[in-house]
């Protein structure tokens, strides 16, 4: 079964997920800044490029974005058991008429594997095999 996991995009991701955490009583679990990957562009080293936080037994995904826009500020992330099933999920609405690849399926930087892609509809899905 996959994790259905909310990806909120922010202009102070770090800000509103310690917010959340004082009003939900949840937990920030893990924060990526762009200093912590390798090549990371100089003017955003101290801004979020991952953050987990668990607020009422679910796991919410935060990151720092620019430009944002009514709309653009949510993503879905669907992570599943296996690399064969992402991998086939993020093909089939990778392939469906009217969808755009904004990240190829691939092996990041920290050992997951995940692609983006904007389906039909507009919703953006971050499909991911977390081992």
């Amino acid at each position: 079964m996959a994790l259905l996991r909310p990806y909120i995009y922010s202009s102070n991701a770090s800000e509103q997920a310690a917010y959340y955490a004082e009003v939900f009583g949840g937990e920030v679990k893990l924060v990526t800044t762009y200093a912590d990957i390798p090549g990371g562009e100089e003017y955003a080293q101290d801004r979020v490029l991952h953050l987990e936080l668990e607020l009422a037994g679910h796991m919410f995904y935060l990151a720092d974005k620019k430009n944002l826009l009514p709309g653009n500020m949510l993503d879905l992330g669907l992570e599943f058991p296996t690399d064969e099933e992402a991998f086939r999920i993020f093909q089939t609405l990778a392939g469906s008429e009217g969808s755009e690849v904004l990240v190829p399926y691939d092996s990041m930087f920290d050992g997951v594997h995940m692609g983006r892609v904007k389906d039909r509809y507009g919703v953006v899905w971050n499909i991911a095999y977390q081992h």
